[in-house]
């Protein structure tokens, strides 16, 4: 009875698993990193679906990461890429007349997405995530510039802490460079990719 009981949950785990589709989304270029980054779809239909996005990393032992966005948390997250965006300019213009205070002047966090790091080809997946979201004056390439920040934060396996990455971050340097990222992810697009794709 185990056997069949044991066969029949693979199985459905099997089932389950293949109905998923993973697909590149598509990509974004960071100003501040130089390269570009992936944005990847893992979907069963339009109701259901999340966003990985890849962000950049200091830490060398791990080359992808980032956030994991659900289609019922993405409304959230573009709220806050929204209040971040207003905020920009006015930081950037107080900043600027502060000569370059490093003080942040703005900062708020987001509980409703995920972050992921890859080891050994295998996703590590810490829920939930508490993005952070920094105004920083920063050098960089010796020059001063003026950045709106999101990290995850330190990543952990979700098995223990034996594998554990010291944060992935997302850098716009402009209210534009922000509303392009914001406008490549509305629920509006990716549901018409589902579609395309499906």
């Amino acid at each position: 009875m185990l056997k069949i009981i044991l066969t029949v949950t693979t199985l459905l785990f099997t089932i389950y698993l293949h109905a998923q589709k993973h697909d590149l989304y598509s990509t974004y270029s960071s100003v501040y990193a130089g390269r570009d980054y992936e944005i990847n779809i893992i979907y069963t239909d339009t109701n259901n679906y999340k966003l990985e996005i890849d962000l950049m990393t200091y830490d060398n032992r791990y080359s992808k990461g980032g956030l994991v966005v659900t289609s019922k948390n993405l409304p959230v997250f573009i709220k806050a890429l929204d209040t971040a965006k207003i905020y920009f300019n006015k930081w950037e213009a107080h900043a600027r007349a502060q000569k370059g205070s490093k003080r942040i002047i703005k900062y708020f966090q987001d509980e409703k997405i995920g972050g992921y790091f890859y080891d050994r080809n295998k996703s590590r997946i810490d829920y939930p995530l508490n993005a952070k979201y920094k105004y920083r004056v920063l050098r960089h390439n010796n020059e001063i510039i003026y950045v709106l920040n999101i990290s995850t934060g330190n990543l952990r396996a979700q098995y223990g802490q034996q594998y554990t990455v010291h944060s992935f971050s997302l850098f716009f340097q402009s209210e534009e460079e922000i509303k392009d990222f914001r406008n490549l992810i509305t629920p509006e697009k990716v549901v018409a990719f589902i579609k395309e794709n499906d």
